[in-house]
């Protein structure tokens, strides 16, 4: 038995040699594969703002070699996620440049507004505000004990953007037949979606003909669509999605938080609505509302606008610190590359910079609009940049965001509405909002905030 031990044992070496070959060969395999999964996946995220304007653009970075993937390719490939989440086929998802180029052409009609146009859209939505606020919503998130109005704020910057963008989109100008609740499931089906779909590996995520509240919403609205071109998302995602967001959040600073150290702020604002022309969203007068017509077309006084600002340093001031896209994202593959990583341009971080924007970058205050300088005009990328930027930069998308928070300011003004307050379970949540600082970027993070008809003042 002892001789049989022996040569057993002696043999051990060899064993020994070609067990270790073999787990270090399966070590170096399942490096190599894991190495290739994390650079297909490898994200190289950016808040220099040069480089932000090359990864937007799908080109490579100072010295590298180009990107093999055309500029639509590299935009299109990262948006995977949306195209099967939502059923889309629009210029996000699209990677031919020329079927892209015809989305674009179609929107453009959309948003190009006439003065007219921009009055009406504007009576609309102060009307919609102030139905809402005098009755509240159909029949739900009103307090029935006392009778007071209650309005979840999450819910009435969604609906009333959605109302508004149906308004344009579509051209439904009456809407008595859609109810309120209708557009809040469809809301609401759109911000669940998009979030899971951020969240799922694309092989996870649940595909749009498979999610059946996301049908059933938007078929209360706008019937049975039989293809990805004819899907009404098309339009509202590029819309609505990235506006809601930012109107809920600049209503709460000029409503209930830096605003309520400077009221003339929100005067302007309300003034805007009310009369949405260029002239007025650019107009800097210290005291928009109260002046007189005489008054108003006497020359200015150089005095009075020390500190003024307009709805579109306000409105600028509230892309800048709430940025609809939070990161652009880019594929990219160099020809030695078999696989293309994934590059983002942190637009989130270049509007906070400290260095560039100031110690009190992340403090709500439209006067810096009043003399920008040109490294944070370089920096200020809220609607992208070329060849991808956004064609309602230069007008429609700010103005419509000034249109939508003066009508929600304004409805709280009204004669014999007492006043409001912010009510939450969570109280904290409030009396941060009144806390100074930056609100809370994260899209949920006031789902469970009500605005609350109250007898006196405060929080």
């Amino acid at each position: 038995m002892s001789s049989s031990i022996i040569h057993t044992s002696s043999q051990n070496p060899m064993l020994s040699t070609s067990a270790a070959f073999i787990v270090l060969l399966s070590a170096l395999l399942g490096w190599i594969w894991g190495n290739r999964q994390r650079n297909r996946h490898r994200r190289r995220i950016s808040k220099d703002p040069a480089i932000c304007h090359q990864i937007i653009a799908g080109k490579a970075q100072n010295h590298e070699h180009p990107n093999t993937l055309s500029p639509h390719e590299a935009r299109g490939i990262p948006n995977a996620h949306i195209r099967i989440a939502f059923g889309i086929d629009n210029a996000f998802t699209r990677t031919d440049r020329i079927q892209a180029s015809k989305f674009v052409n179609k929107i453009k009609p959309l948003i190009n507004l006439s003065p007219q146009d921009w009055i009406g859209v504007s009576q609309f939505a102060i009307a919609t505000t102030n139905h809402w606020i005098n009755h509240g919503f159909d029949s739900f998130h009103q307090d029935n004990r006392s009778g007071r109005i209650r309005l979840n704020i999450t819910s009435l910057a969604q609906i009333l953007s959605l109302k508004v963008m149906l308004w344009l989109m579509f051209n439904l100008k009456d809407q008595r037949h859609i109810q309120d609740e209708s557009l809040l499931n469809l809301a609401q089906s759109i911000n669940r979606v998009w979030i899971s779909s951020k969240l799922s590996s694309a092989n996870n995520i649940c595909r749009f003909e498979d999610d059946k509240n996301l049908q059933t919403s938007l078929f209360d609205i706008f019937g049975k669509h039989d293809t990805p071109e004819d899907n009404p998302l098309n339009l509202i995602l590029p819309s609505f999605e990235t506006t809601w967001r930012v109107v809920l959040r600049a209503f709460l600073e000029l409503r209930f938080a830096t605003g309520t150290k400077n009221p003339l702020w929100r005067e302007t604002m309300i003034a805007f609505a009310q009369q949405p022309s260029k002239e007025m969203f650019e107009r800097r007068l210290a005291s928009s509302i109260s002046k007189s017509d005489s008054e108003s077309h006497r020359k200015t006084d150089p005095n009075e606008l020390v500190g003024a600002v307009s709805a579109e340093d306000i409105v600028c001031e509230a892309l800048r610190l709430y940025v609809p896209t939070r990161r652009v994202r880019r594929a990219y593959r160099s020809s030695g590359m078999e696989v293309y990583e994934i590059r983002s341009a942190d637009i989130e971080g270049c509007h906070l910079r400290s260095d560039i924007w100031g110690s009190k970058a992340e403090e709500f205050d439209p006067r810096r609009w009043c003399s920008s300088t040109a490294g944070q005009r370089a920096c200020y990328m809220p609607f992208g940049r070329a060849p991808f930027e956004c064609p309602a930069k230069p007008n429609f998308g700010p103005r419509m965001i000034g249109v939508l928070v003066g009508s929600l300011l304004g409805g709280l003004e009204g004669d014999g509405l007492g006043d409001w307050s912010l009510e939450c379970d969570d109280m904290d949540v409030v009396e941060r909002i009144g806390g100074g600082g930056r609100l809370c970027p994260h899209r949920n993070a006031y789902a469970k905030v009500f605005l609350v008809q109250t007898a006196s003042g405060g929080l």
